[in-house]
């Protein structure tokens, strides 16, 4: 009995610091959970003040649906959108709709308030959530490890401490190099909200995120759905795709001109007074000579 029990013992002893390497999501000596949980706020942080900046182009496609007895779900009306994300220092994410004039022609929800509801509400989708995402106001639970596709990625689940009536509630997937957001999937019920009613409607949220340079992840593309029947009588039953595309880097880089520092290499160079080394074919070649 006691060879087997001491190889076992052996083995368990070599393979603990494996195992609380994978359980912990320190990434060092001396990292511990609470600054990764930091860096994570603070490059998500960053990367909204980006955006205002970047101003992407943001298209939304929505489908409303109806239940139906057979088949579940059905579609019957459908919406489109295209506009450049734009930031209001008060209300927060705005779209700056590219096809003026362009109203709305469906019924899935209160026509008075659809136009100025729509646009703004699913261009803030690209976020968990535009205020303030940090420890004070949200707990992070580390969960596990997970390949995001090739991406290695710590998952943590976020609720906000207040209760989970306000801000976002579900998962997120942090890269595990500098730790940026590169999905979230949960609950927003921040900039989900009708103006000029005093009612919030959460939206279920499936974002994703595109590395554009190193360590930089931006939204691409954030799908939403509420078919739930269970849900409250005002909720509008639809399904949308949101994705974001034409970043203006360009823009972004122009501010830098007068600050950033670039030294070139000197390129004006005094070639007669330096021995040029000819290849064999030229030197045997006869000299060229000037008109006469």
């Amino acid at each position: 009995m006691r060879r087997f029990l001491v190889p076992l013992l052996l083995s368990c002893v070599a393979f603990a610091p494996l195992l609380r390497a994978q359980q912990t999501p320190g990434d060092g000596p001396g990292s511990t959970p609470n600054d990764v949980s930091d860096r994570i706020v603070r490059n998500e942080e960053a990367l909204k003040a980006r955006l205002r900046e970047l101003r992407p182009i943001i298209e939304v496609y929505i489908q409303g649906t109806v239940p139906d007895s057979q088949l579940g779900s059905v579609p019957s009306s459908d919406e489109y959108f295209l506009g450049r994300f734009d930031w209001h220092p008060r209300e927060g994410p705005k779209l700056r709709t590219l096809t003026p004039g362009k109203g709305s022609r469906t019924a899935w929800l209160v026509r008075p308030f659809m136009s100025h509801y729509v646009p703004d509400a699913f261009a803030a989708m690209g976020a968990p959530d535009w205020g303030r995402f940090d420890l004070e106001r949200y707990a992070f639970t580390f969960v596990r490890r997970e390949f995001l596709g090739e991406v290695r990625t710590l998952v943590y689940d976020v609720q906000p401490r207040s209760g989970a009536r306000e801000g976002f509630s579900g998962r997120i997937w942090v890269e595990d190099r500098d730790h940026n957001i590169v999905r979230f999937n949960g609950i927003n019920r921040d900039r989900a909200q009708l103006k000029g009613l005093r009612k919030m409607i959460p939206f279920h949220v499936d974002g994703w995120r595109v590395n554009v340079a190193p360590g930089l992840w931006v939204p691409a593309y954030v799908y939403s759905e509420e078919v739930e029947d269970n849900a409250p009588q005002a909720t509008p039953r639809i399904k949308s795709q949101v994705r974001y595309w034409g970043y203006n880097f360009s823009a972004s880089q122009a501010g830098q001109e007068f600050t950033a520092i670039h030294v070139d290499e000197p390129t004006v160079r005094d070639e007669a007074a330096e021995p040029q080394q000819l290849s064999p074919v030229l030197a045997q070649r006869p000299p060229l000579r000037g008109p006469p």
